[in-house]
Formats: C-alpha cells, sequence, structure tokens
C-alpha cells in the first residue's frame, strides 16, 4: 500500500509488513508508545493547565474577565486570544516533535530494522 503526503506535508502509515509477521519487538513498541506518551502529555498539560485556570476565573472572580484592559477589549477577550494562539503554537510543536521523534522510528521498526535508534 503506497503512503499519500497528509494535510501537513507528512507521509502516512505505509501499513503492516508484507506477509503479516510483526516488524518490531514488544519491548521496540513500548519504548515507541512512551515516546507518543510523552509528547502528547505535554500537549495536553500545556494546553489544559491554562485553560481550566480560565474557567476557574471566570467561575469565582465574576466580574475579572469583564473588565476593560485596552479600549474594547478585555480580560476574558485577551485570555482567549493568549489561549488560542497557544493551541496553534502547541499544535504545530507537537506535530514536529511527533515526526521528528516517533516517525522515522515507526517506519523503521516498520520495515523490521533490528539496528538501535537514536
Amino acid at each position: 500500500m503506497p503512503s499519500s503526503p497528509s494535510l501537513f506535508g507528512h507521509r502516512s502509515p505505509a501499513g503492516p509488513p508484507p506477509g503479516g509477521r510483526p516488524a518490531a519487538s514488544p519491548r521496540e513498541l513500548a519504548v515507541l508508545r512512551r515516546r507518543t506518551l510523552r509528547i502528547t502529555r505535554g500537549f495536553a498539560l500545556l494546553n489544559g493547565v491554562p485553560f481550566a485556570l480560565t474557567v476557574v476565573l471566570a467561575c469565582t472572580a465574576g466580574g475579572l474577565l469583564g473588565t476593560k484592559v485596552l479600549g474594547q477589549f478585555t480580560v476574558g477577550m485577551l485570555l482567549g486570544v493568549v489561549q488560542g494562539t497557544l493551541l496553534l503554537w502547541t499544535a504545530a510543536r507537537f506535530d514536529r516533535r511527533s515526526a521528528a521523534r516517533c516517525d522515522a522510528e515507526a517506519e523503521r521498526l516498520r520495515a523490521g530494522d533490528r539496528t538501535e535508534a537514536r
């Protein structure tokens, strides 16, 4: 099954190895899962913590988010812009990091290469 480019220019998974034989040991797959989990956890924390703090502020400090800061801009609007920017930045960072740290390793394992990766 040939791979095709995705939205961000990365190749899609090549599919299972020929003959259906496992290309990687359980230990190698566990290492790849830990790398993926570490990157995913960082993305969730970088976006979840500021969002949770904003929700807590909205629930506890009623009028604070409606306070005007710059002309017609309020604290809530500025926090929304900051969170949107943070989400876009962390999504791009997540994509780059997973491509750099996980995709090459997954391709190596899919190809059945048993040499140790970096």
